[in-house]
């Protein structure tokens, strides 16, 4: 009996596990009832990885292939992480009711190239190749996921196959079986959740503008950049951006992820940086997070070549921006207990973007399932984040402001004591002034009377001085044949002229002494006397003898001879003996030439490159005269440098000798007094309101 009931019991057990077996085998197809709107069908999905890329269509369908398709044994959809290999999948559909449509959809919207092969009724698969290599428009349903609508006839099977081709990117392979009514009823929920995530961004991107534009901060500008970016990536992560931004550009819809998030990574170390003073508080960790911006930007430009670079960068960035976070948490931690108050919330931002952006990083490389919370990490903690760090400015200006109000009481502070030391100040001041305004008064008085008595004294030299420039007198000079145009600098005057007659000669000098004013009046008066010993005591006639003996006369009148570091004073001259009987002049000039005109045509006379006066040290001077014959009516004329050194004109320059000469020989054919005008008003004209710098004389004198 026992015998015979365990034998019993063996083949309960074996017609068990046989019912066990069918079943299975049953439940490998997915069953389409009427009555569901989505299915679930990853436990019926079967896998194989194609390492090498080596296995085809056919090679699928051959019955006798011994290709190891894995039956999915998790709830959830494959997680593929970063990988090259291609993947085939199938899945087995069975409709046991009635004929019905329903949307094949992977909402995965990063697929490189997905090839889906699906049975027609007759049998024969059809395929349909998808991906971001493709334009939005070849889509077979205009969506951000790929969608697929299969028909099925009733108590029909149909038997899926999709091949995914991988290029490095972080991959899985999310898919699902619905009805037109759930497919809008996702949607739908989707499009709220994801219009309150973006709606949280442009509010974020108009703060940041606002505070820009009225605050006028580098780092409001650096936040709006940072959201831009952010913005862009979970935009593209969506494929939101592919179907509505850029449904044409190929390239960017593949190269947007890195590119889009290697800017939101440097952009959010720039803006940690001002927000937080990094270099301030935490100079050394703002130097690793300056080297972790430096290799996002290379990583940026990695990103834009194709495999391997492409999928290089994938890896690293992802690397990288768990790094940049990790550091920007600590550095906030330091900054915090610094006592920064913005550092708050900012502790709280980051530490909520951490924990989603850890959990999209842990699904990226397969140790996490895509689920909502891993799928949804980074929008849920960056739109937590984005609306932290907001508070954080916020605090930041109010920081500031605090600062500045502080700042401000301090300054009031210090200018009412300033005002108070001002005021003190003043009346010391005051006080000082009227002392010293006395003080000035009286000193003015002294030296207006010092004044006075100079001025006085310098009229009655000038006096003097004209008195000895008037007592010569010659018989040739008494008519209306010259004329003499004497414009001192100051009241007396450095240049003279000077006239006689000797031995039917008439004597005519125009001299320039060194200096003017009171120094060249006093030498004037010298060389005037000693002019006056030579010529008319000594009856010298000779020019050139002339200026010899009154050089000789100055070095011994002024010590020049015994003192060679004595003064150098002299006087430049320029002197003519006109003889009228004979119709000559016989001139000598010591570096003052003469102006000889006849006709209107001018001709210079060069001087002697020697002064009178002035010790010469292993030279002797030697000065020569010249005989120049002449007719009535030629002109002749004797100057010093004053005229032609005078500045002024529209470029306030000298008047030059080229244009002395110029006017001379204009107005030589004019009366005298009239010539005399002339010169004067040119002279004036050319001077304007600047000052005379030297003393004038120019005599003419009519033939």
């Amino acid at each position: 009996m026992n015998r015979l009931l365990r034998f019993q019991l063996l083949r309960l057990l074996l017609i068990y596990i046989v019912f066990c077996q069918t079943s299975r085998a049953q439940n490998n197809f997915v069953n389409l009832s009427d009555s569901a709107n989505e299915y679930d069908v990853y436990k019926q999905l079967y896998t194989f990885e194609d390492i090498n890329g080596t296995v085809n269509f056919e090679d699928v369908l051959d019955s006798n292939s011994s290709i190891p398709f894995q039956i999915n044994s998790e709830e959830l959809a494959p997680n593929l992480g970063f990988t090259k290999s291609n993947f085939w999948f199938k899945l087995k559909l069975k409709n046991s009711n009635n004929a019905k449509s329903l949307i094949l959809e992977f909402p995965y919207p990063f697929f490189n190239k997905l090839v889906l092969y699906i049975p027609d009724s007759s049998g024969k698969y059809l395929n349909k190749t998808v991906g971001d290599h493709l334009p939005f428009m070849h889509r077979e349903i205009l969506h951000k996921n790929f969608l697929f609508q299969i028909n099925f006839n009733s108590n029909e099977q149909k038997i899926i196959y999709a091949h995914l081709y991988c290029n490095g990117e972080a991959t899985s392979f999310p898919i699902r079986i619905v009805n037109s009514l759930k497919l809008a009823e996702n949607n739908y929920v989707e499009q709220l959740t994801l219009g309150f995530y973006y709606g949280i961004l442009v509010f974020a991107i108009l703060l940041s503008l606002f505070l820009g534009a009225s605050l006028k901060e580098k780092i409001n500008y650096k936040y709006f950049l940072y959201i831009i970016s952010i913005g862009l990536f979970q935009l593209s992560l969506d494929g939101l951006a592919f179907q509505y931004i850029w449904p044409n550009n190929v390239w960017l819809a593949n190269h947007i992820i890195p590119i889009a998030g290697s800017f939101a990574i440097f952009f959010l170390i720039k803006f940690t940086q001002d927000l937080l003073f990094t270099k301030k508080y935490t100079p050394k960790l703002s130097a690793i997070l300056n080297l972790v911006a430096a290799i996002d930007v290379v990583l940026f430009l990695v990103s834009l070549l194709e495999n391997p670079f492409y999928a290089f960068s994938l890896k690293a960035l992802n690397l990288i921006g768990l790094v940049a976070n990790i550091l920007i948490l600590i550095t906030s931690i330091i900054i915090y207990r610094n006592g920064y108050r913005p550092a708050r919330y900012f502790l709280i931002a980051f530490t909520l973007l951490i924990l989603g952006s850890l959990t999209a990083l842990m699904k990226n490389f397969g140790f996490l399932p895509r689920v909502f919370i891993t799928e949804y990490g980074i929008q849920i903690g960056s739109g937590v984040e984005i609306i932290f760090l907001s508070f954080a400015l916020s605090e930041r200006v109010k920081v500031l402001k605090d600062e500045k109000q502080e700042a401000q009481n301090q300054l009031f502070l210090q200018l009412q004591e300033n005002n108070r030391m001002q005021i003190n100040l003043n009346i010391e001041l005051e006080q000082k002034v009227i002392e010293r305004t006395i003080e000035i008064q009286e000193q003015n008085k002294v030296i207006s009377e010092k004044n006075k008595d100079i001025t006085d004294s310098i009229n009655y030299a000038k006096r003097i001085q004209e008195a000895m420039l008037s007592k010569a007198e010659a018989k040739s000079l008494n008519g209306n044949n010259h004329f003499i145009l004497f414009k001192p600098r100051d009241i007396v005057s450095g240049d003279f002229y000077w006239y006689t007659e000797q031995k039917n000669k008439l004597i005519v000098a125009a001299v320039d002494c060194t200096g003017h004013g009171v120094p060249g009046s006093l030498m004037s008066m010298i060389g005037s006397t000693l002019l006056s010993k030579v010529v008319n005591d000594l009856e010298e006639t000779k020019p050139a003898r002339i200026l010899e003996l009154l050089d000789v006369s100055i070095l011994d009148a002024l010590k020049q001879k015994i003192d060679y570091n004595a003064n150098n004073d002299g006087m430049d001259m320029a002197i003519c003996a006109i003889d009228y009987e004979m119709k000559t002049i016989e001139y000598a000039g010591a570096q003052r030439p003469l102006y000889f005109v006849r006709n209107n045509e001018l001709i210079s006379y060069k001087p002697s490159s020697f002064s009178i006066g002035g010790y010469l040290a292993g030279a002797k001077k030697v000065f020569t005269s010249e005989i120049i014959p002449f007719q009535t009516n030629d002109m002749v004329y004797l100057f010093s440098d004053g005229y032609a050194d005078q500045f002024g004109g529209s470029q306030n320059k000298k008047f030059m000798t080229k244009n002395m000469k110029q006017l001379l020989a204009e107005v030589s054919n004019l009366d005298v007094e009239i010539q005399k005008q002339k010169i004067e008003e040119a002279f004036e004209s050319w001077k304007g309101n600047n000052v005379q710098i030297d003393d004038v004389l120019v005599i003419g004198l009519q033939l």
